[in-house]
């Protein structure tokens, strides 16, 4: 099985047989009962999820089996499961890069260079495929690669240029398994650095002018440039002059930066007539990149003695004028056209020199050789496309393709490099320094389209580009797959439902099921192809199957895949079965007949007609009162009357139509109630207002409300149902309404009273009472401030406003309207009052008065009058003289070492008047030292302003201190001013110098010559000037006249020879000492150690070493290391090694430092059986050491040769009718190898699926299997030749058989396509028949299967299948019919054809909601996002037509504005926080609306009970109270919870307060008793599996006449008991455990996570548990059991869902009581058998164990936490047991 099989899904069925018991049981017996469970029909069943990545793959069950003769026998049957892993977990990168990189590499990096690493990591089970993670390069680049496996980037292309891309983004992705479609994508970023891989260019290869001789010294004569397009110092440019530049009349010279040429000596004529320069341009590289241009001057001089005309010279050129130029006047000669060296090498140009003579012109001759120096003009000439084709198993080191290249060029420029560029996928191919392509590793792909660049050596070098296309025969393909296969679903297990056949070139191939056989119920022989059934089919269970098949060559590792459809034909298998096995109508006597009561469903998981239901109703129905339709709707036969027969109990049948037919039953009890016929009024008026005043008296009588129903029997009774908040009451009976309490109109102004009427009889009707509170004067005047303090300066005129008076009043009209008067302390009037303000009235004199205190008085004009008093202090503030400095900022200087006490400086700030005292007498001013940080160097004198030293300064901390005195008149500190003073700190000698170090290390070579530099030893002084002058002396150490020191600079230096071998080191004592007054020093260790010199050689332990190693070994593979020993020490006895001779095709290398020997070539032992190799050891002393040995490597031979046919293909030509075991053939094959390595044997491979011919494996004669009359008329089958060598090496050959005379082939199938609203008549399609029949007759259709019901028609004649009746896809939706098709003169020519027939949906169905109609409760102040109601709504279309959108009305804004649908979860949610007071309740209408054309819709009214609390939390600083509680799903109505208290909701009462419950939950599957609070199962039929439940309780308690009220969440889960049981049986005394009810939860608790909950469910004592064995408790005097429930996967809460009410869990334990389970909501099923055996196996285990407590017990199939699953040598070691507890000597304690 596959991990993500669900729970419920069946395993395997048993099959066990008795010859004397036709009836078995079968139980499982071992194994874990949480993952497992067995059917008594003999069904094994898994019950819960298997997780490979958290828990074992392979699980054992025991199962025993036993008849029931007497005595019953049994057996034991061991089943061993296996869970194959899925992928079920997506990749993740890792959290140090998160998918995001970032590198940079140089643009010369080699192909293979490692860029980046790109990780990621996956929660699958490791080990397995599914954890394995791939990686890829998403975008399309050549330039880098991806190896799959690791996440490794590396250079694929050699040509990384930065000048032609300086950046690369790429985005990458990894994914697990075969999920591409879950991959996770990341990026990489990757800078190309430059490097310098750039010639400077010339912008001319040859530069020539012309200059006089005259030409003054330092002149320009003319300018190279040149230019590089690196970036940075790599393209900077300086020029040099290589050669040309001599004495002999050409001394010239170049700028370095400009490229300008000068001269530097006066040039000659008659010296010199040309000059030839070769100029260098460099760039700024590490490793400078050269290019030379030259400047050409060449020039011929002739010379006439005459005069004149005579003597006047012109030269001309007489051979090679078409090549050269000559200047006629100065005999300078250029060329003026391209040179090309390859063409032409030199020239031999002939000059004439022609007088111009008028009588007799003289000619001069002379020749001139020019040589021309190679240029690199040319490129490699290729041929540009190739194509190649290489077989699938080339292995490493094969040919694949040999450029043949050319350079016309010289010299390097002629020499020819190659690298691959593009193509090269996962670098399967190599190429070598000749241009031979060759294969390197396993090919990867089919086809591959290589780009080769091909460079010479010029510089800069040019290239030429070669495409090559390699093809890789022997792909491997399949033959004619079907794409849809058709199987009976109760077809039996091994037979062959299909052979896969495959046409690949490549015959090693191997066939698998790649995907879609999750549950193993296929097989596929991987040789054959034979697809066949290993397990038994369901097609309820799965209809369907989409086989992903995988063909594979074995020996290139090519595969490819292709796809079969499955479809399971249905065989009736199934029962029907009702949804419930008891259903209960109540109807009203007076409905009419035909009216439907109800519905019953059955469901048939069967297909086809073995689903269709007919439904009967078997018993019960009395004088046919009812009948039944057949959808299963019951509807009224008959009148009914209540008081004749009040009930009816019915049985009903539903059965199928298929043969044979199954039944299913049900039982419908019809409850016939009797009819209320009139309606309850109100008879008093309506609506009810009335008035009453804040100060009524509790239990005042306000007014009656009344209604009446003329039913017979009806008693009303009365109630207030909403809007009360406890202030009043209503007489049941009456309808009197009285006052229950004080109102408050400054609270509540109006109450609107919901009163329900209720006749007693299920009628209720309800009115609203209006009750208006009218004010009293019963509030005083509040003020904001009664104590109120102001302040006045003296000089202030009348009408300044001191200070505000702000009063209110809660009363409203004349009781809030309020009076202001000064009643006291206003001497001299000096205020008055305007309006709420208190102003200046007449002058104010500090010196008379200085301060006020006023009392006001605020009063209202209520009657009688209320009032409130105030009181006002005024002080009254002076005008004084504010302070004056001469200066504002003072510098002076102070040596560091002054005396603390002394005064510096003197502030004086009196300049306006301000007077300063002393500290008996103070005057106006203060002085005030503001810089804190200078407080402890500094003081001020408060008094006087004179500044002392109170601490020592220290020039070397601090050089300089700015002091701020504040200036400030004592009397009045807003007036002020602010000395700055800058103090400088002159230095003393107050500091030694120290070392930088306390010790130095310096090394010196002990052949070191005297006078040579050690070290150098510094120190620092923190004076300065002469303080800080250092002087270094050497005064201590052994031997110290070996070294001196300078002592200025601290440089230690060799005084005298050294000698490591006398001593090794040396440790002197340096002093430094500073010119100060007085002299300061301090001291130093120098530590010297004498290096030792290199005078040993390294030596092997033998001088010969011997080898044996296989010629297949692999490349990398280390087959011996050496070992040389050197005693010296460093590096002088380090050891590198290397291979100096013997080692010629390289097959060997060895570490340079380890010596180990690996293989790096291929060795082959039929070239080269034995390497005699020298091998070199060398330190690494300077100069180093050496020493030799042998190594001597013996290759031993493998199996290394395939076999050989005779012939690559044999012709075979037979007769049909030859007897089985004829000899038709014999082929021959050879291997030069010897003994077993060359024993060939012989198989079919290939082209024999069906098993026709057989080949005898040692000879290799081919005979017939079988007899031919049914056969193929031609096969091609493979045979392979097998040596015996290991491996074994093979080669094939073909075989073509010819089989005369030919077979009539078959046909194949239809398949047609109708929408299911089709009318009868409707062509559906045509069937042709095979080409067989020729012109003497016809084909003639039938249809023959398929069609039971006679849904089709075909016509006989022209095959054409129609429609016969309607369709309903929603029905059946696919149909195969079988045609037969006959000759019309031969009947001997018949044949089937299958007709697939699909019926393709319409949107014919509305959505339906399960519960159209909903009323809810939502308490006021709910969190935004609460799911408030949950809408189970389908479709019975499929695709678009089936999904479903649901909305509220759009309509409705009140509705939009208060909630929203969230699609997602199908919930609708708060999405404003709701408000009693806004809204209290509202109706609205849900959309479901289907995605059809035209679409469709239904609708759900839902109406919406806003609940009133109190809108203040009993704890202001405290989260809502939160419950959590537990169910059974088989709890029945009644069943307890748990019982709440007021103070579970935070509310305290005294035991005389009357409490009530109530939960906001009307109609819902939980309710409160109102008086007891005991929450209770109200309807049991909404009890499901893994739900949850959540609702709003209220509780409230009424305290001293008022009701308090508070809410709480609700939350209760439901549980299977079987399956989160567990009973804890021990010998603990029911009080101690109830005791340490909590104490023990928590500790139960804490084994395991937070979002996991334990609970207890109920504690019992032992005498009320039949115990099935005594022996075992009569070692304890009283004994308990604990009911435990431990988590389970429904426990685990979603942070998104519960972040509102699990906020504080579990921090906040006591605001959100756990309550435990109460017994009555919990069963435990099971046999008795099943429960005591299951007790005995565990009682044995605990027992072993030597555990304290008597009993662990386990109700029938419970879980074990999966960290609990251990064998019983895991209980007995006490590893890991968190169910048992550690029993006390006097008392429990919880373990």
């Amino acid at each position: 099985m596959t991990e993500i099989k669900q729970a419920g899904s069946s395993l395997i069925q048993l099959d066990c047989k008795d010859k004397e018991s036709q009836h078995l049981t079968y139980k499982l017996y071992k194994g874990d009962a949480t993952k497992f469970s067995m059917e008594d029909h003999g069904e094994l069943k898994l019950i819960k999820e298997i997780d490979t990545d958290k828990e074992d793959n392979f699980w054992t069950v025991e199962v025993e089996v036993r008849d029931h003769g007497v005595p019953r026998l049994d057996t034991f049957v061991h089943i061993n499961i296996f869970v194959e892993d899925v992928d079920d977990h997506k990749p993740l990168w890792h959290p140090a890069n998160n998918g995001t990189y970032t590198v940079s590499i140089p643009e010369n990096s080699d192909v293979g260079t490692f860029v980046a690493m790109v990780t990621a990591i996956d929660d699958d089970r490791p080990g397995t495929k599914h954890s394995k993670i791939k990686y890829a390069i998403e975008d399309m680049t050549k330039t880098f690669i991806i190896e799959t496996d690791t996440g490794k980037i590396i250079v694929a292309s050699p040509e990384l240029d930065r000048e032609d891309k300086d950046h690369y983004k790429l985005a990458v992705s990894a994914h697990s398994s075969d999920m591409i479609s879950e991959k996770i994508f990341g990026e990489i970023s990757i800078k190309i650095t430059d490097e310098n891989d750039n010639y400077p260019l010339f912008s001319q290869e040859i530069y020539s002018a012309a200059w006089f001789e005259d030409t003054k010294i330092n002149s320009v004569l003319l300018t190279v440039r040149a230019s590089d397009i690196d970036e940075g110092r790599n393209k900077k440019i300086s020029y040099s002059i290589l050669d040309g530049n001599m004495d002999d009349g050409c001394r010239m010279s170049v700028d370095k930066n400009s490229g300008k040429i000068s001269t530097d000596s006066q040039l000659d004529y008659e010296r010199k007539q040309s000059c030839f320069l070769t100029v260098v341009a460099s760039d700024g590289g590490n490793k400078p990149l050269v290019t030379t241009a030259r400047t050409s001057i060449t020039q011929v001089q002739a010379k006439d003695e005459d005069h004149g005309e005579d003597g006047t010279i012109i030269y001309s050129i007489a051979s090679h004028s078409d090549i050269f130029t000559i200047d006629k006047d100065i005999g300078i000669i250029r060329p003026v056209t391209t040179l090309d060296s390859e063409t032409t090498g030199s020239y031999l140009v002939e000059i004439h020199a022609i007088d111009q003579s008028k009588t007799a012109k003289q000619t001069g001759t002379t020749t001139l050789t020019v040589v021309i120096d190679d240029v690199n003009e040319e490129g490699p000439l290729c041929k540009t496309v190739a194509s190649v084709e290489i077989p699938s198993s080339s292995i490493t080191g094969d040919l694949v393709y040999e450029l043949k290249c050319s350079d016309s060029d010289v010299g390097p420029n002629g020499d020819l490099s190659y690298a691959i560029n593009k193509g090269n996928t996962n670098l399967d191919f190599t190429i070598d320094s000749q241009g031979r392509i060759v294969v390197a590793k396993v090919l990867s792909k089919s086809a591959y389209n290589l780009e080769v660049i091909v460079f010479d050596g010029g510089i800069p070098p040019k290239k030429s580009s070669v495409h090559i296309e390699v093809n890789v025969i022997g792909e491997p393909k399949f033959l004619q797959l079907p794409t849809t296969l058709d199987i009976n679903e109760d077809e039996k297990i091994g037979n062959v439902i299909y052979v896969v056949k495959s046409t690949s070139k490549n015959q090693f191939m191997r066939f698998a099921i790649k995907s879609g056989n999750s549950d193993g119920i296929f097989g596929i022989n991987d040789v054959s192809g034979d697809i066949y059934l290993i397990s038994k089919l369901d097609r309820e269970q799965t209809p369907s199957y989409t086989l992903t098949l995988q063909l594979t060559d074995n020996i290139s590792k090519h595969s490819s895949t292709g796809s079969v459809n499955i479809r399971v034909k249905d065989a009736n298998d199934n029962i029907p079965t009702f949804d419930n096995n008891f259903y209960e109508f109540s109807v009203v006597e007076n409905i009419p007949i035909k009216t439907t009561i109800g519905q019953v469903s059955a469901k048939d998981d069967d297909d086809g007609i073995n689903a269709d239901i007919e439904y009967s109703v078997e018993s019960g129905n009395i004088v046919n009162t009812f009948t039944i339709s057949t959808n299963g709707e019951l509807i009224l036969n008959k009148a009914l009357d209540a008081e004749a027969i009040t009930d009816y109990t019915l049985t009903i049948i539903a059965h199928d139509k298929g043969k044979p037919s199954f039944t299913g039953t049900t039982t419908v009890v019809v409850l016939v109630k009797d009819f209320d016929e009139f309606p309850i009024t109100f008879v008093t008026g309506n609506p009810f207002k009335y008035t009453i005043p804040e100060n009524a008296p509790l239990g005042a009588y306000i007014l009656a409300v009344q209604a009446e129903d003329p039913d017979k029997d009806a008693e009303m009774h009365y109630q207030i149902t909403d809007g009360n908040d406890g202030s009043f009451t209503i007489d049941s009976k009456s309808g009197n309404i009285i006052l229950g309490r004080r109102v408050d109109r400054e609270n509540v102004p109006e109450y609107n009273l919901t009163v329900e009427a209720d006749n007693g009889t299920g009628d209720k009707t309800s009115t609203v009472v209006t009750i208006t509170v009218s004010d009293i004067n019963d509030n005083d005047p509040f003020c904001q401030q009664h104590f109120i303090s102001a302040n006045v300066h003296e000089n202030e005129t009348s009408g300044t406003i001191v200070t505000k008076i702000q009063c209110d009043d809660k009363d409203i009209v004349e009781n809030a309207n309020l009076m202001y008067s000064i009643i006291s302390g206003n001497t001299g009037n000096g205020f008055r009052l305007n309006n709420t303000n208190i102003v200046v009235n007449s002058p104010l004199d500090y010196e008379t008065i200085n301060n006020y205190i006023i009392g006001l008085e605020v009063k209202d004009q209520g009657s009688p009058p209320r009032s409130s008093s105030i009181l006002v202090t005024v002080d009254v503030v002076p005008v004084y003289k504010s302070p004056k400095l001469y200066e504002t900022s003072v510098k002076i200087n102070i040596s560091e070492g002054i005396t603390v006490g002394t005064t510096v400086y003197d502030v004086d700030a009196t300049l306006n008047g301000a007077t300063e005292g002393t500290w008996n007498a103070p005057g106006d001013l203060e002085y005030i030292l503001q810089s804190l940080n200078d407080a402890k160097y500094f003081s001020t004198d408060v008094n006087t302003g004179e500044i002392i030293i109170s601490g020592n300064l220290d020039r070397e901390n601090m050089k300089r201190h700015t002091l701020n005195i504040k200036c400030v008149n004592r009397y009045n500190r807003n007036l002020y001013e602010i000395l700055t003073i800058e103090i400088d700190v002159l230095d003393v000698n107050d500091n030694s110098p120290f070392f930088s170090n306390a010790a130095y290390i310096f090394l010196v070579d002990e052949d070191v010559k005297s006078d040579s530099f050690v070290g150098k030893v510094e120190a620092v002084d923190y004076d300065i000037n002469e303080n800080a002058e250092l002087e270094y002396e050497i005064v201590a150490g052994e031997n110290l006249d070996s070294f001196s020191i300078n002592s200025s600079s601290g440089m230690v230096s060799v005084n005298n020879s050294l000698n490591a071998s006398v001593q090794k080191g040396y440790v002197l004592s340096v002093v430094v000492t500073d010119n100060g007054s007085p002299r300061r020093s301090s001291r130093a260790k120098v530590m010297i150690k004498v290096n030792d010199i290199n005078n040993h050689k390294p030596r092997f332990r033998q001088t010969v070493y011997y080898v044996d190693v296989r010629e297949d070994v692999n490349i990398g593979d280390i087959i011996y290391q050496l070992q040389a020993d050197d005693p010296d020490l460093d590096l002088n006895g380090k050891v590198t090694y290397s291979i100096e001779s013997g080692n010629d095709d390289i097959n060997f290398g060895m570490h340079l430092q380890k010596g180990y020997i690996y293989i790096s070539g291929k060795l082959d032992r039929e070239q080269n059986e034995t390497y005699n190799m020298e091998i070199i050891a060398k330190d690494g002393g300077a100069p180093s050491k050496t020493s030799t040995t042998t190594l001597i490597v013996t290759v031993i031979d493998v199996n290394d040769n395939n076999p050989i046919f005779s012939r690559a293909i044999y012709d075979v030509k037979i007769d049909r009718f030859i007897a089985a075991g004829t000899v038709i053939a014999k082929v021959h094959a050879t291997d030069s190898d010897k003994d077993y390595n060359s024993k060939i044997d012989f198989f079919i491979i290939d082209g024999n699926e069906d098993n026709f011919f057989l080949v005898n494996i040692t000879t290799g004669e081919i005979k017939t299997n079988v007899f031919l009359h049914m056969a193929a008329d031609f096969h091609k089958i493979v045979i392979k030749a097998a040596d015996n060598g290991y491996p074994r090496l093979s080669a094939t050959a073909k075989v073509n058989i010819a089989i005369y005379p030919s077979v009539i082939n078959q046909g194949s199938h239809f398949e047609f396509r109708i929408p299911e609203n089709v009318s009868i008549g409707t062509y559906v399609g045509k069937v042709l028949p095979d080409n067989i029949h020729g012109q003497q007759g016809q084909a003639y259709f039938s249809l023959i299967g398929g069609d039971s019901i006679g849904l089709f028609s075909i016509e006989q004649a022209s095959g054409i299948l129609r429609t016969e009746k309607f369709f309903d896809r929603e029905d059946v939706d696919e149909y195969f019919l079988t045609i037969f098709i006959v000759h019309s003169v031969n009947n001997k020519t018949s044949y089937h054809k299958l007709v697939h027939v699909i019926i393709d949906d319409i949107n014919d169905n509305n959505p339906w909601f399960l519960m159209p109609y909903r009323e809810i409760s939502v308490v006021e102040n709910s969190p935004v996002g609460l799911p408030v109601v949950y809408f189970s709504v389908t479709d019975d279309d499929i695709h678009e037509n089936g999904n479903i959108t649901l909305s509220i009305d759009p309509s409705d804004p009140l509705a939009n504005a208060l909630f929203e649908m969230n699609n997602q979860e199908s919930n609708l949610v708060l999405k404003i926080i709701p408000d009693y007071e806004m809204i209290s309740d509202l109706a609205l209408t849900v959309f479901a609306e289907d995605a059809g054309y035209p679409s469709r819709t239904a609708t759900a009214e839902v109406v919406v009970n806003i609940i009133d609390v109190k809108d203040t939390k009993p704890y202001d600083d405290k989260p809502a109270t939160y419950f959590s509680l537990e169910c059974a799903i088989n709890a029945h109505n009644g069943d307890r919870l748990t019982t709440f208290t007021p103070h579970d909701f935070g509310i305290y009462q005294s035991l005389a307060d009357p409490i009530k419950f109530l939960t906001m939950n009307k109609g819902g599957v939980f309710d409160i008793h109102p008086d007891r609070g005991y929450l209770y199962v109200q309807n049991e039929n909404f009890l499901y599996t893994d739900t949850r439940y959540v609702m709003w309780g209220i509780a409230q308690v009424k305290t001293n006449g008022t009701w308090n009220s508070a809410a709480g969440i609700i939350r209760v889960d439901t549980l299977i008991p079987n399956q989160h049981m567990v009973v804890i049986e021990h010998g603990v005394p029911v009080t101690t455990v109830r005791s340490q009810r909590n104490m023990l939860k928590y500790a139960l608790q804490a084994l395991f996570p937070l979002h996991n909950r334990v609970g207890i469910w109920d504690i019992i004592d032992e005498d009320t548990v039949v115990s099935r064995r005594k022996l075992l408790s009569t070692g304890f005097v009283g004994s308990s059991k604990l009911f435990t429930k431990f988590p389970s996967e429904s426990d685990m809460l979603s942070d998104k869902q519960d972040n509102m009410i699990d906020q504080d869990y579990p921090y906040n334990r006591h605001s959100r009581p756990f309550k435990p389970w109460n017994a009555s909501c919990t069963s435990i099923n099971g046999t008795q058998n099943e429960y005591l055996s299951r007790q005995e196996r565990w009682e044995d285990m605990l027992e072993k164990a030597g555990l304290g407590f008597q009993t662990l017990r386990k109700p029938v199939g419970p879980p074990m936490p999966h960290h609990l699953n251990h064998t019983k040598s895991d209980l007995t070691q006490k590893k890991l047991n968190p169910w048992i507890f550690k029993y006390g000597d006097d008392r429990m304690s919880i373990n």
